[in-house]
């Protein structure tokens, strides 16, 4: 479609029939607005998609979301973290001191 003069194009002529339109003046639903983040572009796929072709839209209850993915960063830094902490708990320190008679450190052996 970019490549033509055409603004849609038909993907399968039947059973259903589907038909891909690039439309540049598609706009998300202004009702929806205090319900969806317009600033992410699932939301405003959503809103377009109940203005367009009258999708109906139900809130999703923010408890049934899954956590965010963590990034290959966030990853590297808690496996490292855990290496670090079973290095200091691998084995014994020890701790060795030196004192004269009077419970001073020595200074010189």
């Amino acid at each position: 479609m970019l490549q033509t003069e055409h603004n849609d194009i038909v993907i399968r002529e039947a059973d259903p029939r589907v038909t891909m339109m690039l439309s540049i003046t598609m706009r998300p639903d202004p009702q929806l607005k205090n319900s969806l983040d317009y600033s992410e572009r699932d939301n405003q796929l959503v809103g377009i998609a109940k203005r367009q072709v009258g999708v109906t839209w139900t809130d999703f209850p923010q408890s049934r979301l899954l956590e965010p993915e963590t990034s290959e960063t966030e990853k590297t830094i808690r496996e490292l973290q855990t290496q670090l902490e079973q290095a200091r708990n691998a084995g014994s320190v020890v701790d060795l001191r030196c004192m004269d008679n009077a419970g001073e450190p020595v200074k010189r052996l």
